[in-house]
């Protein structure tokens, strides 16, 4: 017989004209924003501060919505993006509306105030019973996890994991509430389901958490929040709650570092609806794992803030897909890598180091003060078969980058396909351009494909394919590349504002297609 806790539920869920709409209020270790309000067929949306850069809105839905968005001060400038999705948006003094037929990620701006991100997932349809006999519910007696954000949970959290596990598997049920704790292992047949309103937070504090690895670049040590157990498999993180690793202020105040989710070695993993937020340095980081799939994930990180704080690195895994997600950070939102054993950060990982091969990244969103689509830096094993398609690079320093910068090993087979360019934002005294494919210690990059990109902004300075001594850079495509214009159509390197070309005893071999 299983015991509870008496909790208040904070998941909302409503049926207008036909639509539904299924919010939460907001958990109360986050401040509502003051710049706007947000409503959906009459529904009040609560509305998350971040920083002053932008605020962030989470929901699902299904069927035909009206969204109203009434802004602090009257709407004199509004652009929703992606801009490929065309929406049409009527303004009344304060307010913006405009009408959504189907789930999406958008980013909206209002005059000059902070950017307004509208991730909307559609309904769940995995939602598991708290009655059921596999399910492990943390607010249950037998765990006793404080949901008030006043104790540790971790204990009783990975207590709930290792007793799914002990059992042959189940699923941890994470309920709304707020769960302060240190590191987290997931082992293999766990599932664990965060509910809307649900957050497993970081302590902000060093003392709380193993030190896994050091970052030489920074001085810094740092851990890894949640990570598999060595050699786990059939793991799955899932539901609409968010995983904050509160690593602002742990770097801030401890000098001290934090990855958000780290599968080490791990097969068939899945994640799906996660809002990851606040890591300390990466956020999600998939390495020497196969068979993974990530969907429907909002990441949000700081991104004025220079502190190597990527998004989503791929690193040395093998068929991994990551489809539909939104990810805000300083620095790049979606990469690849493959490292020497040496280097400082794989120390402590599980193996042998590996190649890196199969990953796909579709219809996924970028906003950083990096590069959006990246390969590299690390190239210390061959890297092959990479697709970036139906993505958008919302504001960034460099919209698609390969940056051979360690390591002499090859890339080969990459596919950048169906690529909206709409901007960009630099760092401070860094150059922006829209393409970067560039070498430094030698090495292959071959077969790379740019096929169907929308350059809407060519970024502050020309776009650059340099290699160096001992370097090649071979059957690089170039395919239906737009400019800005009246969909113009470039012929040349030249009316791609690609004009640093630099062989520097390398050798480059370029294709373009019309």
């Amino acid at each position: 017989m299983k015991h509870y806790i008496i909790v208040v539920l904070l998941l909302s869920i409503y049926s207008i004209s036909g639509a539904e709409i299924v919010t939460c209020s907001l958990p109360f270790c986050y401040r509502e924003s003051d710049s706007y309000q947000l409503s959906v067929d009459s529904v009040s949306i609560p509305i998350t501060y971040y920083s002053d850069i932008y605020n962030y809105a989470h929901f699902s839905m299904k069927g035909k919505i009206t969204v109203t968005i009434t802004a602090k001060e009257e709407i004199k400038t509004y652009r929703i993006s992606p801009l490929r999705t065309e929406l049409e948006a009527c303004v009344n003094g304060r307010t913006l509306t405009f009408v959504m037929e189907r789930s999406e990620y958008l980013i909206v701006k209002l005059n000059q105030l902070p950017d307004l991100i509208l991730a909307v997932d559609e309904l769940e349809t995995d939602i598991p019973s708290r009655e059921a006999s596999n399910v492990y519910d943390i607010s249950s007696l037998d765990y006793n996890a404080d949901s008030e954000g006043k104790a540790l949970s971790t204990q009783a959290i990975q207590n709930a994991i290792n007793d799914a596990s002990y059992h042959g598997g189940g699923i941890v049920y994470i309920p709304s509430g707020v769960y302060l704790c240190g590191n987290l292992v997931l082992k293999s047949n766990v599932a664990i389901y965060l509910e809307a309103g649900a957050v497993i937070r970081g302590t902000g504090k060093r003392e709380d958490y193993t030190v896994h690895f050091r970052k030489e670049s920074l001085k810094m040590d740092g851990t890894w929040f949640i990570s598999t157990e060595k050699n786990a498999s059939n793991i799955k993180l899932y539901g609409r709650g968010t995983i904050d690793g509160n690593g602002l202020a742990m770097r801030l105040n401890d000098r001290f570092l934090n990855n958000l989710l780290v599968p080490l070695q791990c097969h068939s993993l899945t994640v799906d609806g996660i809002v990851f937020r606040d890591s300390g340095l990466w956020g999600v980081v998939v390495t020497r794992s196969h068979n993974v799939t990530i969907k429907d994930i909002k990441i949000f990180n700081e991104n004025d803030i220079a502190y190597e704080n990527d998004a989503m690195d791929i690193q040395e895994s093998q068929n991994v897909l990551v489809r539909k997600a939104i990810a805000v950070s300083e620095d790049d939102t979606y990469s690849t890598k493959t490292w020497s054993e040496k280097t400082d950060i794989a120390s402590n990982w599980c193996g042998k180091s590996e190649e890196l091969k199969n990953v796909v990244f579709d219809n996924c969103i970028g906003w950083s003060r990096c590069a959006a689509f990246k390969i590299g830096y690390g190239v210390f094993q061959n890297q092959s078969n990479i697709i970036f398609r139906n993505g958008v690079a919302y504001r960034c320093m460099r919209a698609i980058a390969i940056n051979h910068r360690y390591g002499g090993h090859i890339i080969d087979n990459v596919l950048f396909e169906n690529i909206d360019i709409e901007g960009f934002w630099p760092r401070k005294y860094r150059d922006s351009r829209w393409l970067d494919i560039s070498m430094k210690n030698g090495g292959v990059i071959k077969n790379v494909y740019l096929k169907n990109i929308r350059v809407r902004a060519f970024g502050d300075k020309p776009s650059i394919l340099k290699t160096v001594t001992n370097s090649f850079l071979e059957n690089v495509v170039f395919e239906n590349i737009q400019i800005p214009g009246e969909c113009l159509y470039a012929k040349t390197l030249n009316e791609m504002n690609i004009l640093g070309v630099s062989q520097s005893s390398g050798q480059i071999d370029i294709k373009i297609r019309k």
